[in-house]
C-alpha cells in the first residue's frame, strides 16, 4: 500500500510538471497520441506470422462467442473467464 501512495505522489508530480510546460495535461496527452506525426515501424526480418495467428485462433473464437453471448443475454461465459485468472 505504501508503494501505491509513492507511485501516486510521483504521478502527481509528473502531471504538475507537464501542466507547467504544456498548459493542461489532457491536451498534452491528446496531442502526443493523435498528432499528425506518423510512426514507422521497421521490421528487419521476414517472419511468418501464420503459425502465431493459428495458435491464437481458438482464443479469438472464444472471445467472439463471449461477445455474441453478452450481446444476446447480457452475460458472457463466466466459467471460461474464471479459468484465465
Amino acid at each position: 500500500m505504501e508503494n501505491t501512495r509513492k507511485y501516486a505522489r510521483e504521478l502527481q508530480k509528473k502531471i504538475k510538471n507537464v501542466e507547467k510546460l504544456n498548459g493542461d495535461y489532457i491536451s498534452y496527452v491528446l496531442h502526443e497520441n493523435f498528432s499528425n506525426n506518423q510512426h514507422i515501424m521497421l521490421v528487419e526480418e521476414k517472419v511468418d506470422m501464420s503459425e502465431i495467428y493459428g495458435e491464437l485462433s481458438d482464443l479469438e473464437k472464444a472471445d467472439l462467442i463471449d461477445f455474441w453471448n453478452k450481446e444476446n443475454n447480457g452475460r458472457s461465459n463466466k466459467k471460461r473467464r474464471n479459468l484465465l485468472c
